[in-house]
């Protein structure tokens, strides 16, 4: 039975990786893995805790640098915020289209929200 949990955790994993070049949260997947193994006492809680801790670091360094790069190249402030907010918007419109629907209204709502703003 145990072999079967890693192998289902195993293969999370993976998809997750390949979520990523997507645009898509396979970061989180690979988190929420972890930490389901956590909970079922294959890994210890200390793997768990750091892998949520770097996964949300890296978070915080994509959004910072996606914002000093935005101002770097002449993106505004409020242009920022509202490709941010239209690419959140976008991404749980396109949720019912599996893979690509989340991947194209995201790309869309993030572009309308950065030229709605500006």
């Amino acid at each position: 039975m145990t072999w079967i949990i890693h192998a289902l955790a195993f293969l999370a994993m993976l998809a997750g990786v390949f979520l990523i070049p997507l645009g898509l949260p396979g970061l989180w997947v690979i988190v929420a893995a972890t930490l389901a193994l956590v909970l079922l006492g294959s890994v210890p809680w200390g793997v768990g805790i750091a892998a949520a801790a770097v996964a949300a670091l890296a978070e915080a360094a994509e959004f910072f640098v996606v914002k000093r790069l935005g101002e770097l190249y002449g993106g505004s402030n409020r242009a920022f915020w509202g490709a941010v907010v239209g690419g959140m918007a976008g991404l749980f419109v396109g949720v019912p289209v599996p893979v690509i629907g989340p991947l194209l209204t995201a790309l869309l709502g993030t572009v309308a929200g950065a030229v709605l703003v500006t």
